[in-house]
């Protein structure tokens, strides 16, 4: 039985090109970098300019006063929550506040607070609040807070309130505050650390002086 053959290659006088030898940076007897950065940041280059590099997402909330921050409010009210119910937990520099259904016993020193949604420059998402008791210091904080809605402002705490000073001109005055989160979210990061559901909260705890 006749068995095919393949046909014969075609002779060439053309010497066969060889491949190149590898070549790398890394010094005689120095260990490679595990992660070539160069390609991670090509890729990120690349995905930002075709639009799939990832949205950043707003996972943390601080509940803090602005302190010596650059801030912007929102003309929108349902960034603010007014005369909610809270403790302070050192001093007035931090509160807890109250669930709505728990019912504490007198004399915890529970006190009432206005809330309200801030933008740090450039753009950090925060929950201020401020005592309703301290009633000399509510009209010009309140001042504060409508003219953080079309400046970015810095307040200047006074003997009897606050005052503030808007942004110089250029960038930052022109730059404009990220309110994209919805308020109630804001509102739920900002208190996950920061609600009282129980008198088995530690807090309640020791002012009862169980702890």
């Amino acid at each position: 039985m006749h068995t095919p053959t393949a046909p014969d290659e075609p002779k060439s006088d053309s010497p066969v090109a060889q491949p190149a030898p590898a070549t790398s940076s890394v010094k005689p007897g120095a260990k490679a970098p595990l992660i070539d950065m160069k390609v991670f940041r090509e890729q990120h280059a690349a995905a930002k300019l075709d639009g799939t590099a990832p949205a950043t997402t707003v996972t943390v909330v601080a509940l803090a006063k602005p302190k010596d921050n650059w801030i912007r409010t929102s003309p929108d009210m349902s960034y603010y929550l007014d005369d909610i119910r809270g403790i302070p937990k050192t001093g007035k520099s931090d509160i807890k506040l109250i669930h709505p259904s728990l019912v504490l016993p007198d004399g915890l020193g529970e006190k009432h607070y206005n809330l309200y949604a801030y933008v740090v420059a450039p753009n950090t998402l925060c929950v201020g609040f401020y005592s309703t008791y301290d009633t000399t210091w509510l009209p010009s904080m309140q001042r504060c807070i409508i003219a953080a809605q079309t400046h970015w402002i810095k307040l200047v705490q006074e003997r009897d309130g606050f005052s503030y000073v808007t942004a110089p001109p250029g960038e930052l005055a022109k730059r404009e505050p990220n309110f994209s989160v919805p308020a109630d979210a804001v509102f739920q990061m900002a208190f996950a650390d920061h609600m009282i559901h129980s008198l088995d909260d530690p807090i309640i705890q020791a002012k009862l002086g169980l702890l």
